[in-house]
């Protein structure tokens, strides 16, 4: 799903400032860190995608225009909507903001 969202060189830019932020040590290129800090790694590319951010959470029309590039022809583009929504509802029932980008983005995967 990230991969999609952003050029490669914009994509690394971000992993490094994510991993610059979030002071990971040791961070190496393409690679997310296990465990919460890696889910918060991954909620902090999605707000520099801009399909997140902490005030109006998920941005589910730019996340469905995304993955509508992407998606697999085995689901059909007026389904997908719907699913996009469905992983999105699904997510925030978790309280923690990098639990729930973490839980979207393992459903979204799963519409590649």
């Amino acid at each position: 799903m990230l991969a999609a969202l952003a050029s490669a060189a914009n994509n690394l830019q971000m992993r490094e400032d994510c991993a610059r932020e979030l002071q990971i040590k040791n961070y190496q290129r393409n690679t997310i860190p296990e465990g919460h800090l890696g889910k918060c790694f991954m909620k902090c590319m999605y707000e520099k995608n801009g399909v997140y951010d902490k005030e109006n959470g998920f941005n589910i029309e730019k996340i469905y225009n995304e993955i509508k590039k992407h998606h697999s022809p085995r689901i059909a583009e007026g389904e997908l909507l719907g699913l996009v929504e469905n992983c999105v509802k699904e997510s925030n029932k978790a309280d923690d903001p990098c639990e729930r980008v973490y839980r979207s983005s393992v459903c979204f995967d799963k519409l590649d």
